[in-house]
This record gives structure tokens, sequence and C-alpha cells, in this order.
């Protein structure tokens, strides 16, 4: 029980540090970025996002049915945001979107492969700045199942803005967490 009480706690921290130190990082990066955008090689509507975790190695296709088994290319973690909170080990996640681009009104689903019985929190971030408690996408209480696969799928609202949404994802247990950024857009048509 105390165990348990324990990752609540680190997973809560996680949580606000995730989205906390995520948002004032971005907005350096921004902030210090040329005008010049970079397209993301992973958003294209035929291929979910992935989004690995710095330990695991994955390759271009998505999660391995297998949590325990991993391919051979090393990953390429994102450089602006934290992928796990100081003073903890990283945690293996994967994390994929279901769909790089939704309407107002349709549905994305998340999915996350990492340790059994790990806690998992995400909270999508739209282009207004406003999250999942406005538009949709917000879950502080899930949990990964006993055979490493987590997955949530939410309406956005037919009120949310057109644009790029951030999905502030942690994952955390045993003194171990990860943090991931998954992103899709929000269009009028897709």
């Amino acid at each position: 029980m105390r165990r348990l009480a324990s990752a609540g706690v680190l997973f809560s921290v996680a949580i606000l540090m995730c989205v906390g130190c995520g948002r004032n990082i971005a907005d350096r990066a921004v902030a210090q970025s040329s005008p010049t955008a970079v397209a993301d090689p992973v958003s294209s509507p035929a291929t979910p996002q992935l989004v690995p975790s710095p330990l695991a190695r994955t390759t271009s296709q998505p999660a391995t049915p297998d949590p325990g088994k991993t391919s051979a290319a090393p990953p390429t973690p994102a450089a602006a945001y934290p992928q796990y909170a100081s003073g903890t080990t990283p945690a293996p996640a994967t994390v994929s979107l279901a769909s790089s681009c939704v309407v107002p009104g349709g549905k994305q689903t998340i999915s996350v492969v990492s340790e059994p019985n790990f806690v998992v929190g995400y909270d999508a971030q739209y282009a207004d700045s406003k999250d999942g408690r406005t538009y949709g996408g917000m879950d502080s209480n899930g949990r990964v199942d006993s055979k490493g696969y987590y997955s949530s799928t939410w309406i956005v609202a037919p009120t949310a803005p057109v644009g790029q949404v951030t999905v502030w994802v942690a994952v955390g247990g045993s003194g171990e967490t990860a943090f991931r950024q998954p992103t899709f857009q929000v269009k009028a048509s897709c």
C-alpha cells in the first residue's frame, strides 16, 4: 500500500514537472528558434506518431506488440523537453497517437507501452494554450495493464481551435519516470 502511495505522489509531481517545465522550455525554444519551421518526420497521416523512450530501441514501426522486446535502431529523443524527472531512472515508455490530424468533434486515441502497473497521466494542450479540461484529452489516473499497455480515447471538442496540440504524457513507478510529448493537428478537414 505504501508503494502505491509513493507512486501516486511521484506521479503527481512528475505531471506537474512535465507540464510546467515543458511549457517554459517550449517558450524558450520558440524565442530562440529561427523563423524557418522544421517538419516533423513522423507526423504523416499514414503512420502513427511514436515518441520512444531514451532507453528503448525502436524503428519507425508502431509499438512492438510485446513490451519486453525491442528493435535495433536507436531512438531520437525530443531535445527540447525533459524525458524523465531528475533524480529518477528513465522508464521505458513508447507513446503513439492514432491520428496525426483530427477535426473538431473527432476522436483521438493515445496508446502507451511501458512497464506493467506503472501509472500514466496525460493532458492535451491546444493551440490557444487551453488544455484537456476545456477541449478533451486528459487523464491523471491511468494505469498500464499487466501486459504493459495503456490506451485512452477522447473526443476533441467541436470548439477546439485549429492548430497543433501537444499531449504532455508522464509515466512512472518504482523510482522510474518518463515524459513524452507527441503532437497532432486539429484542422477543419483532414
